[in-house]
């Protein structure tokens, strides 16, 4: 599963950094949705985290999961802390450490290829991880591990895509398979394993924020290209099509109600 992710980022930062403004990190991150907040008040989830985590210039960040690493580096300048983020894209790491330099944050904000499954360097007063779990093999482990380097006091933010109900197998399918994904968690495996570890956490339901097609535009976006993945076996340049049809199938399934995008923030005793 490890190499099928890193190939699915690595295609994924190819297409997106030919096709969009590489100046513009969040423009180049490959994002198959988007939250709309109420009254414009927050541009994206880098936003909300930054108002209600209360981090300080302190605070050491890990995020785990961290694409070309845009959240990280808009809440470390914004609030002047430092951070780690890993990834197991080389592409996207390679990219991010070349914005760092670049810009002048190479001291203070690191990346890393890496899993968030492997023991980390240091202990971290914050940890985010958005729509990264989702590719773990096992997120009882998964969450282990991150708590193990979250220090007394620390907090974690997890944000992701959560099964509500075991209907509509065909779509999750095509997501699992050409998104690299393990398994959709239930949000409640979530909760039950920070319980265990005898963590403090608030839960924030993010669903309705998400942004997704209504009509029928997406039904017929996976009808135009469902006969182009039968190419993907003949001919690598097609791979970066299965992966946009794994997004249409996702944004299916958040219109049928069988994902929940929810965040836990849990917060580990002193």
């Amino acid at each position: 599963m490890t190499r099928k992710i890193q190939e699915t980022y690595n295609n994924l930062f190819d297409f997106e950094s030919r096709t969009k403004n590489r100046k513009d990190e969040n423009q180049l991150y490959p994002i198959h949705k988007k939250l709309q907040f109420k009254e414009g008040k927050y541009i994206d989830i880098s936003d909300w985290i930054i108002e209600h985590l209360k981090i300080n210039e302190k605070d050491f960040i890990l995020d785990a999961g961290c694409g070309v690493g845009y959240v990280l580096t808009r809440i470390c300048t914004r609030l002047n802390c430092i951070g780690l983020g890993i990834s197991l894209s080389e592409k996207e790491i390679e990219f991010a450490k070349d914005r760092c330099r670049e810009q002048g944050y190479e001291k203070r904000i690191l990346f890393e290829q890496k899993s968030f499954d492997e023991k980390l360097d240091g202990m971290f007063d914050v940890i985010i991880a958005i729509e990264s779990i989702k590719h773990s093999d096992s997120i009882q482990n998964t969450i282990e591990n991150l708590v193990a380097h979250l220090k007394p006091g620390g907090r974690i933010f997890i944000l992701d895509d959560f099964e509500t109900n075991n209907r509509f197998s065909f779509l999750k399918k095509q997501v699992k398979k050409y998104w690299a994904v393990n398994s959709f968690y239930t949000f409640d495996s979530v909760l039950e394993k920070f319980t265990a570890l005898n963590l403090q956490f608030e839960v924030v339901d993010f669903t309705l924020n998400v942004g997704y097609i209504k009509k029928r535009t997406t039904a017929i976006k996976l009808f135009l290209t469902f006969p182009i993945l039968l190419l993907t076996m003949f001919l690598p340049v097609f791979n970066i099509v299965s992966i946009y049809f794994a997004g249409f199938c996702l944004e299916r399934l958040y219109k049928k109600g069988a994902l929940e995008y929810k965040a836990i923030i849990a917060t580990k005793q002193s």
